[in-house]
């Protein structure tokens, strides 16, 4: 017979499980032009650092909110401090670019950054800068894009 505890102790860590795998995706929606310009930065990064695909960069996106909209700075993470890379690896959330291809997300002060050994508090970008707001329809618009280096 199986006891209680052990019933308890199943359902528990099969909930552990689904939230630890849990994969957080950022849309921007398909008529906001959003994940065009993200395509334009990847292909500038393909472009600057002779690179034939998205996997070959590296990218990551360091995000954060301010005054209502979303600032989304993009960078390689090769050739950084390990716990960026541990970082990048350990986040759930990423930017969909298509089906198939997706760039990770990280918060400019990452609470992850303890769990991997960082002594993180705020991450400097150097690449490219996208600062995306909502119009008068709530359709998301980048309101400014620059090289950040």
């Amino acid at each position: 017979m199986i006891s209680n505890k052990f019933i308890l102790i199943i359902v528990f860590c099969s909930l552990a499980l689904v939230t630890r795998a849990q994969k957080i995706e950022y849309y921007f929606g398909s008529k906001s032009g959003v994940t065009d310009s993200i395509n334009y930065v990847i292909d500038w990064f393909k472009k600057n650092y002779k690179k034939q695909s998205l996997k070959e960069l590296d990218l990551f996106a360091g995000i954060d909110y301010c005054d209502g909209g979303i600032n989304l700075f993009f960078s390689r993470y090769s050739n950084r401090a390990s716990y960026i890379v541990d970082l990048v690896k350990k986040t759930n959330r990423f930017i969909a670019i298509d089906s198939v291809s997706s760039i990770p997300v990280i918060f400019q002060t990452d609470v992850l950054a303890k769990q991997v050994g960082g002594e993180l508090e705020f991450i400097n970008m150097n690449g490219y800068y996208l600062r995306i707001e909502k119009d008068g329809h709530y359709i998301w618009k980048v309101t400014r894009m620059n090289v950040t280096f």
